[in-house]
């Protein structure tokens, strides 16, 4: 080869250099190159770093240019490949660019050998993984973490949790399993960005309340979970319960607003109750429903006797499919008296359940599981068409009767079409709808508030009575007085056990009696079981007395 075929083979080498060169930085790469010494260990000076638009007043020594929490590895990991026998090697790291920011790259090398079969240098190539390496943050935080709440997800307490009885399997640990109780009411009334504030708020709560040590995560819209560690004796970590339940009773989340809500906790203990993650979580749920069974603001522990429970509600369900197929519901009637002239003037349908084996089953027993699972509405529909059905007889029977009272559940009210299932009745027993009146209850309304109003308008033009049902015990009572189309509303018995004692139950039910008439409403007392209760009604100026003085619930046979 003479010497001009050489400058020219020169000259397209160089020229394929720069071309691919510029392809790599077009791709954002970058080659690198580390020159080694006769030594085995390798020096910060080693490393340098060559691309194609590289100048040397830019570099920056090695130990410089490098992020100070990726250098000992890198280091490390150098020194490793070089002593190996590996041929390639690859390593993720963090450099600072010229505008003083770090980006990750990835980078891959490969040894290079003199003649004598002696390392020579280490060439690679590097890449810009930063958008990478963002984007797979931001999906582990999407799999790992609450998006409104910024706390661990079921998925990231799970892992947590494996860590922890990994590293020791020793530590005592309760899983407390928390529910907001009536959380849906603040969507409802306040509205969804007032719920979200709410959660934000009540997270940053549990943190508070549990600190750092203990994990917390949320598990569903208003559902929570603490894993509690080393709680030393279930006294403490009772007493600890409650103090929390108690704190955040006084809690007031929203600025503009005066909700205040409780919380349910269930809970089980590792090592006791179970010993993995999933068998923890499923029993404190089932403490949970346990404890908001008992009513609001409680705590229980889980224990073998909760798994009876458990099995006795799925039998009542699978009880109660068995009852609405075979209809052995029966509908019993308590009669509402008019005060001034003790007579009756209507009655209150109530659903009575005659099973073919256990005999009469309480409506405490089963409605809650009932309206739980959803089989509520189907029993509700067959309570209304038979009081449509029975109605002619009842004011046959006492041609002074006015209406019959039928309560209808908030998933009764939006879950079905009810207002087509109404009109369908009406013709097909051929009634007049004034004698037909329907309960609903201040919880019913808090559910869906815009769907139910919209629903009970409906109900009311077809010409049907509404009352508003256990006045008095949830709330923006007065908003619901002022807005819906009532014709009545029936004061909880809790008002009236203590009528009699109780001077500020007294003055609270005068008060209900007196605003009710001013807004041309009529006021039904309920539970009035003696007769100084009945007096002191009257007096009140209440419009009916309902209750055990004037008569039971019965059947129609009767």
């Amino acid at each position: 080869m003479d010497k001009l075929d050489r400058m020219t083979e020169i000259e397209m080498l160089k020229e394929n250099l720069n071309n691919y060169g510029k392809l790599l930085e077009d791709v954002g790469g970058e080659v690198w190159e580390i020159s080694i010494d006769q030594s085995d260990n390798i020096k910060d000076d080693d490393f340098i770093k060559y691309s194609f638009n590289y100048q040397a007043d830019l570099m920056l020594n090695f130990d410089e240019k490098i992020h100070k929490e990726d250098l000992f590895n890198i280091n490390k990991s150098l020194e490793n490949f070089i002593k190996s026998d590996e041929v390639k090697m690859e390593i993720i790291y963090r450099i600072k660019e010229e505008n003083d920011k770090y980006k990750w790259v990835y980078s891959r090398g490969i040894k290079v050998f003199n003649e004598k079969g002696k390392l020579k240098k280490i060439i690679g190539i590097r890449s810009d993984i930063t958008e990478k390496i963002i984007m797979k943050e931001a999906i582990f935080n999407l799999s790992h973490y609450d998006t409104l709440t910024n706390l661990s997800n079921k998925e990231k307490l799970k892992e947590d949790f494996s860590n922890i009885i990994k590293n020791n399997v020793n530590e005592d640990i309760a899983f407390l399993y928390i529910d907001l109780d009536d959380f849906s009411h603040v969507n409802n009334v306040l509205g969804y960005s007032y719920g979200d504030e709410f959660l934000k708020k009540f997270s940053e709560f549990l943190k508070q309340e549990f600190g750092k040590d203990n994990l917390i995560g949320r598990l569903n819209t208003d559902e929570f979970l603490v894993i509690y560690k080393n709680y030393k004796n279930i006294d403490l970590l009772e007493r600890r319960i409650e103090k929390f339940l108690k704190d955040l009773r006084k809690k007031n989340f929203l600025d503009d607003s005066d909700f205040k809500l409780s919380a349910s906790v269930g809970y089980s203990l590792f090592k006791i109750t179970g010993n993995d993650f999933d068998t923890l979580l499923r029993y404190a749920d089932t403490a949970l429903h346990y404890s908001k069974s008992k009513g609001k603001s409680q705590f229980v522990r889980y224990n073998d006797k909760l798994g009876e429970y458990v099995f006795s509600q799925a039998d009542m369900i699978n009880q109660l499919r068995i009852a609405i197929e075979r209809n052995e519901f029966v509908v019993y009637f308590q009669p509402i008296v008019c005060a001034k002239a003790e007579k009756i003037s209507g009655y209150e349908a109530l659903v009575r359940w005659i099973h073919p084996h256990r005999g009469m089953i309480s409506p405490g027993q089963f409605i809650p599981i009932a309206e739980a699972s959803g089989q509520m509405i189907e029993i509700e529909q067959l309570i209304i068409e038979e009081c449509f059905k029975n109605l002619k007889l009842l004011i046959s029977l006492n041609p002074e009767m006015k209406y019959v009272s039928i309560n209808l559940s908030a998933r009764g009210i939006i879950e079905r079409n009810i207002v087509k299932f109404l009109e369908n009745l009406l013709l097909k027993y051929n009634l007049d709808p004034k004698f037909i009146e329907f309960e609903v209850t201040e919880s019913s309304l808090l559910n869906n508030i815009e769907r139910t109003v919209e629903v009970l308008d409906r109900i009311k033009e077809m010409g049907f009575k509404l009352s508003l049902d256990d006045f008095g015990t949830g709330f923006s009572s007065l908003n619901y007085l002022k807005n819906l189309p009532l014709d009545k509303v029936k004061l909880d018995k809790s008002f009236i056990d203590n009528i009699e004692t109780d001077e500020r139950d007294h003055l609270m039910v005068k008060s209900i009696i007196e605003l009710s008439h001013r807004l041309g409403l009529l006021v039904v007392g309920e539970g009035v079981e003696t007769k100084n209760q009945r007096d002191l009604l009257y007096i009140l100026e209440c419009d009916f007395i309902q209750g055990f003085y004037y008569g039971r619930p019965e059947p129609i046979a009767n």
